[in-house]
């Protein structure tokens, strides 16, 4: 009789399972999904690529900047462009919801493309992020703009000057 017992309580309690074709799955925030890339931290350092396991990363270099694509079909979530990104340019989300068609495989891509500054001074380019990430953009300015960066030999310029003109 208790096998009747619990057939008769199924019938009349909720599915202990998620309905996830039909509704949205609960999903922890620990776990780890697509990645994202935050094109304005980027500095196009080409770590994240070095280490990614499935090679899902592809870096070319434009007239404009550093292209960054993250093919999401070869992703396996490991999370090591994640952790060894030095600007934290690169999150993961805990979307783990990538089914699509097959014919839509090549289409599931981030596509961002990491600009390049140009050198306050000189002119030349260079791979800074735009967001306040290193202060290293600000040493050894004349002006506290932050703005315009310096390249490696104006900033040594600059310094010199300081630390002659007793600035410093």
């Amino acid at each position: 009789m208790g096998f009747l017992t619990r057939i008769v309580a199924n019938l009349f309690s909720r599915p202990q399972t998620e309905a996830f074709p039909l509704g949205a799955a609960t999903t922890p925030k620990s776990y780890r999904g697509r990645i994202e890339v935050d094109a304005e931290a980027c500095v196009g350092c080409s770590t994240c690529a070095q280490v990614c396991v499935g090679n899902a990363i592809d870096l070319t270099e434009e007239a404009d900047g550093i292209r960054l694509m993250v093919w999401h079909a070869r992703c396996v979530f490991c999370g090591l462009c994640a952790f060894y990104c030095p600007t934290k340019a690169i999150t993961q989300t805990n979307d783990w919801n990538l089914g699509h068609r097959n014919a839509d495989k090549y289409t599931i891509v981030e596509d961002i493309l990491a600009p390049y500054r140009t050198c306050g001074d000189c002119g030349s380019k260079l791979m800074v992020p735009r967001v306040g990430v290193f202060a290293a953009e600000a040493v050894g300015r004349e002006r506290n703009d932050a703005a315009e960066p310096l390249c490696d030999a104006c900033r040594r310029k600059v310094q010199a000057r300081q630390i002659i003109g007793g600035k410093r």
